[in-house]
């Protein structure tokens, strides 16, 4: 399997959802009016997600989706989803009967000679021209024996992930720390990460908009910065609409691959939630996930399975109810850390506000 194979699916094909985009162009002028701080700064896009899956046409209803924003951890979603690309593609390498490898060096040898060059080629001009970086920056390519190795025998993968590599996404994902992610991004390297990302079609050159990650989190390694609308410029960004683009193809597990966009799930699951409940009962939508490229995002939310996303004007109110719900967390002073939720509270947690400002440097 070649690492770079052009743009993926976009499950957000269609046109807007007429009354979801009602219901949250009315909820966001109700917030307005009534002066809720920083709502008019507000992007976010919901999709709904069940009795959708797999389709290209999952509703979806957004308010300035396509506003390049400093996302800041929510970004190491693409290092963990390049590196199990990473894998995937290692995998039918090593698996290829006409290759013949049986060994680790023998499979290293034919990922530098096979990869390598591929990802010359596929190095965005962000990168090679960016005058931060310097030229090791610049000609990075995987550390493969630092991320992969030979598989257990009888496993999924007959190439995987490296006990190092794993820790490093149990610490970036699950602990939600800076040194898993540092981790992991070292031993992609920016090269490859935003090329994939491009190539996927999750990031737009010309524009410079899209999912971007060249930071290391940790300042170690210097970054490339692309504009953004909520800070001077950023290493990690996105807009809501390609970071949900990539999350719903991973909830219908068509993000890289069943198995893997299986582990991702499980990796993000064991993160922890901030609400008891995602089925509150007055909810019209059968399954929602809102996404805000600054400030986190919602995990999926359920009402009863014979509800219909197009609804009527009582389940448009209940939607509006839910929204109202979903888009102040700005103002809560809860962190955007968790997979899989917008909003929480514990004390080892800022604020976006705060994560803005004071964290930014290091995070490059």
């Amino acid at each position: 399997m070649p690492l770079f194979t052009g743009p993926v699916d976009d499950p957000l094909a269609f046109n807007n959802n007429a009354p979801m985009q009602d219901a949250l162009d009315a909820t966001w002028q109700q917030l307005s009016n009534a002066g809720t701080p920083t709502v008019d700064d507000l992007a976010v896009i919901v999709v709904a997600l069940t009795g959708f899956e797999g389709g290209l046409n999952h509703p979806w209803a957004a308010i300035r989706d396509q506003d390049e924003c400093y996302s800041a951890s929510l970004i190491k979603i693409a290092a963990m989803y390049t590196a199990f690309d990473l894998r995937a593609s290692a995998d039918q390498l090593a698996t290829d009967p006409d290759q013949g490898l049986t060994t680790w060096p023998d499979i290293e040898a034919a990922l530098q000679a096979t990869f390598d060059p591929d990802i010359a080629k596929h190095t965005p001009s962000l990168i090679n021209a960016s005058t931060d970086l310097r030229d090791e920056d610049k000609d990075r390519r995987p550390d493969y024996s630092a991320v992969l190795q030979l598989g257990a025998p009888g496993g999924d993968f007959t190439v995987d992930f490296t006990p190092g590599q794993v820790s490093a996404f149990e610490n970036m994902m699950v602990q939600q720390h800076d040194q898993g992610a540092t981790t992991t991004i070292h031993g992609l390297g920016y090269p490859y990460i935003d090329g994939k990302i491009a190539d996927d079609g999750f990031f737009d050159s010309t524009s410079s908009e899209g999912l971007w990650l060249a930071g290391d989190y940790a300042g170690i390694w210097p970054a490339a910065r692309i504009s953004c609308v909520n800070d001077v410029d950023t290493a990690q960004g996105t807009t809501a609409r390609q970071l949900a683009r990539l999350l719903t193809l991973l909830a219908d597990d068509k993000l890289v691959g069943k198995l893997s966009s299986q582990g991702m799930k499980e990796l993000m699951a064991r993160a922890g939630k901030f609400f008891e409940s995602t089925t509150p009962p007055d909810l019209a939508l059968r399954r929602t996930v809102c996404r805000h490229p600054r400030q986190g995002r919602h995990g999926p939310v359920e009402d009863q399975p014979d509800r219909d996303v197009r609804g009527d004007s009582r389940q448009r109110h209940r939607t509006e109810q839910e929204l109202r719900r979903c888009l102040p967390e700005r103002d809560s002073g809860r962190s955007d850390k968790a997979p899989g939720t917008c909003a929480g509270g514990d004390a080892d947690r800022s604020c976006p506000e705060r994560l803005l400002t004071s964290t930014r440097d290091r995070y490059g």
